[in-house]
């Protein structure tokens, strides 16, 4: 029976998505619409209720109930019917709730299609799958229930009476989401994010750092951090969000620090060693094949970088330490320089030990094996057997290497001859030595010991002195020196011819003499020897050249002097002055100097315009006059002479000649008038076609234009003079100007002025300089006037020396216009 009410209430609920409703009276109806939904658990849920059907009914009564648990009742809202016609009829329950609507005027009413009447407000409780709303009619009288089934347009069906009619609701649990939280290490770069829910249907969602999502129930996190994941149920019931934390540890152990070591030839094993940081760490070793060893390792006699690796087994996080074990066997290298042979010479060999290693000790030993020297050197001067032993002092390494060093030292033997000696009648002797070898050089060297006067055993010397033998051995440097002394007597006598009596005003015969000598003879000779000429002293009756000749009878030297005896009895004579003129110049003074003086007897005294006699022989600061100098001896006999100091006056000069105009290609005589030549230096002619004639007083010129020409005269005093003179060529019917002029006011071509034959009218007359500029500028005069000439002056002042042109436009008589130019310049 149980079994048939709950299909009849399937039946109905399907009927009543349709059409279902329930009228009291079969003539009118009303058709209620529940429609179908999903919903979550604690969702409060508004229900439309829709009249599809209302015919004709003036109220009802209904029900609207549910299984006990599902749902809980909240309300009825937005109701079209006025609240004075609707309302509860009786309380909810946690089943039900009674609905009564009864029009208050007893009519009846028709509604549209579709007319929503209110919205039911209900709370799911519980889920059920699935859960049941539906309408009850007549609930006051439950125990008869009529209901009538009508189509569309209203028409009874059929009836049939079960209590409940309603509409499905699907009500979803809410599901719940389990996940563990788990810790990124070095071990585990990654974790997995793992969620379950009470739904094996749920589906998930994730976020996370760094805008981390995801939808998979377990996906890979690398980031440490909050994440968040959320399950859904039907894609519309989700769970309360979940949080867990990603943890980070990847903190690295701490390394030791490491010392390297090295294998040498003294240490063949190293053992690897350190202090452990934390005795909860693990260490391996990381070999140069490698390998990974645990700790301790072995000792190892294999050299190369090493490794330590520290391993944290909480995170499986590592470090690692490195080492070098260096090898160091490499023997110095060992290069040996300076093996020889001991000779004379070399009386040593110097043996340098040298390697392209460092840090060596040195150690030589003889052929008995005792230790000579440790340096890296050895000096060796008796032959015999060495070894050089050297030593790495850093790897303990070492290398050897012998030599031999022979010995050749017998000398060459020689013998001298006796030597002759050396005068001044034997010029030379010789030298003569034997030698007993084939292998020699041979070396006569003069007593200076600087110069090899010959390579050969016998030789000829012409001085005297200790002369050495030198015989060398080419082949082992030995050498034999024998001296052998060559005697010389070559000194000559010497004595100089001196007056002991000159001749003077008072004494007629002059005694001269030398020095009295040993061994020494004497011959003089002279025009005036009045007695024996073979002693050391003699008299002169006249003057005259005079000489002796001293000669050694010992050795035949011999030496002569010479003397020219003065003959001037009067007394003594000026043999050379030296007077100096005054310079050029105003208030000039010159000098008077005595150089040599001849005659009567030294010492000499001097005198200037008879003053008093003195020493002094140079007089300065003489004004221009005659002076008068004397001079006296010793004996009081005097000389004298007088000289002259001119004034410092230039001398004068001039040009003359027959005339200073010519033909082109006619010659012309030019002659320059001193007006005193005492104390001309030099003449000099300046000219541009004159050939070297200097000194000349007269010469010969033959110009082919217009030219001036020039004499320059110098004094013995320095003073300068100049003449010039203008020499026109002529051609007819042309105008002449000078090509320099000398504006200097001695009045002699001191202005540049045009000239001609013709005294042709002048109309305008310019001269300019080399830049332009216009300096002179004259009109209205004639040729051959010089007062209308330049005088080499512009703005009251004289221009310098140099070249000017000049351009002039002249008239003739038949007063025909005609221009002229042409080039002059100033001399100073």
């Amino acid at each position: 029976m149980g079994k048939l009410y709950i299909l009849a209430l399937l039946v109905l609920a399907t009927f009543l998505n349709n059409s279902a409703g329930y009228a009291q009276g079969a003539a009118d109806s009303t058709t209620f619409i529940l429609t179908s939904r999903k919903v979550c658990v604690g969702d409060t849920i508004d229900i439309p209720v829709r009249a599809v059907h209302f015919r004709r009914v003036a109220g009802f009564q209904f029900a609207i109930s549910w299984a006990r648990g599902q749902f809980r009742f909240l309300s009825v809202t937005n109701s079209i019917f006025p609240g004075s016609e609707f309302d509860f009829e009786a309380p909810p329950s946690g089943t039900r709730v009674n609905f009564a609507w009864f029009k208050a005027d007893g009519t009846s009413s028709t509604l549209s299609d579709s007319t929503r009447i209110f919205i039911l407000r209900v709370v799911a409780l519980q889920p059920g799958n699935p859960a049941t709303l539906g309408f009850v009619t007549n609930p006051r009288d439950q125990t008869a229930p009529v209901v009538a089934q009508y189509n569309q347009l209203g028409n009874n069906i059929r009836e049939f009476p079960p209590a409940l009619i309603g509409n499905t609701i699907q009500i979803i649990a809410i599901p719940s989401v389990q996940a563990t939280p788990d810790t990124i290490t070095c071990r585990d770069p990654f974790v997995f994010l793992a969620a379950q829910s009470s739904d094996s249907s749920a589906t998930f969602a994730w976020t996370g750092p760094n805008g981390y999502t995801s939808t998979l129930a377990r996906d890979t996190a690398f980031i440490p951090g909050r994440y968040q994941v959320v399950a859904t149920t039907d894609s519309l019931c989700a769970s309360v969000p979940l949080d867990i934390v990603i943890g980070f540890d990847q903190t690295q152990p701490v390394a030791p620090t490491l010392q390297g070591d090295s294998l040498n030839c003294l240490r063949r094993q190293v053992q690897l060693q350190f202090s452990p940081v934390n005795n909860t760490l693990e260490y391996y070793w990381i070999t140069p094949q490698n390998d990974t060893l645990p700790h301790p390792l072995a000792p190892t006699n294999v050299g190369g970088s090493y490794r330590l690796l520290v391993v944290q087994p909480s995170n499986g996080c590592q470090n690692t330490a490195d080492l070098t074990v260096g090898v160091d066997t490499l023997a110095p290298s060992i290069r040996l320089s300076g093996q020889g042979q001991l000779d004379c010479r070399s009386q040593s060999v110097l043996l340098n030990a040298s390697s392209m290693s460092k840090n060596l000790s040195y150690t030589w030993r003889n052929g008995s094996g005792g230790t000579v020297s440790q340096d890296s050197f050895l000096r060796i001067n008796a032959a015999g057997s060495y070894q050089l032993i050297v030593r790495n002092t850093r790897n303990a390494c070492q290398s050897s290497k012998d030599t031999s060093i022979t010995a050749d030292t017998l000398r060459p033997s020689a013998t001298l001859d006796a030597t002759g000696k050396i005068t001044c009648i034997n010029r030379s002797t010789p030298l003569r030595a034997t030698i007993n070898s084939s292998r020699v050089e041979t070396f006569w060297i003069s007593p200076s010991l600087l110069d090899t006067i010959s390579r050969s055993a016998s030789t000829t010397v012409f001085s005297g002195g200790r002369y050495t033998f030198l015989v060398l051995d080419t082949v082992n440097g030995c050498s034999l020196r024998l001296t052998t002394t060559v005697e010389s007597d070559t000194i000559r006598p010497f004595s100089l011819i001196q007056v002991q009596t000159p001749f003077s005003c008072a004494n007629p015969i002059a005694t001269l003499a030398v020095d009295v000598l040993p061994n020494v003879n004497y011959v003089w000779s002279g025009p005036g020897i009045s007695a024996t000429n073979t002693a050391a002293l003699v008299q002169a009756n006249s003057p005259g050249p005079y000489s002796v000749v001293l000669s050694n009878a010992n050795n035949g030297c011999t030496f002569s002097d010479s003397f020219q005896l003065g003959g001037n009895t009067d007394g003594p004579k000026f043999d050379r002055i030296n007077l100096k003129q005054p310079p050029c110049a105003t208030d000039g003074r010159g000098s008077i100097g005595i150089e040599l003086v001849s005659g009567g007897v030294a010492p000499y005294t001097f005198s200037l315009q008879d003053n008093t006699f003195a020493s002094q022989r140079n007089f300065n600061n003489l004004t221009p006059g005659t002076y008068r100098i004397r001079v006296q001896d010793a004996a009081g006999c005097e000389g004298d002479t007088s000289l002259t100091i001119l004034a410092s006056i230039p001398i004068e000069v001039s040009i003359t000649a027959p005339t200073n105009e010519v033909a082109p290609g006619d010659s012309l005589h030019l002659t320059a008038v001193l007006g005193d030549s005492t104390g001309l230096a030099s003449l000099q002619w300046v000219g541009t076609d004159l050939a070297p004639c200097n000194g000349c007083n007269s010469i010969l010129v033959n110009p082919t234009r217009s030219t001036v020409y020039q004499v320059q005269v110098l004094s013995t005093n320095g003073c300068r003079s100049q003449a010039v003179f203008n020499v026109f060529v002529v051609k007819k019917d042309q105008v002449y100007a000078p090509t320099a002029f000398s504006p200097n006011g001695d009045s002699k071509n001191d202005r540049f002025y045009l000239l001609g034959k013709k005294n042709l009218k002048i109309i305008q007359f310019r001269i300019f300089d080399r830049w332009g500029n216009l300096v002179y500028e004259t009109s209205n005069g004639t040729l051959n006037d010089e007062a209308i000439g330049w005088d080499g002056t512009y703005g009251g002042k004289l221009v310098p020396p140099g070249s000017y042109v000049w351009i002039a436009e002249l008239e003739t008589a038949d007063q025909v216009f005609q221009s002229y130019k042409g080039e002059a310049i100033l001399l100073k």
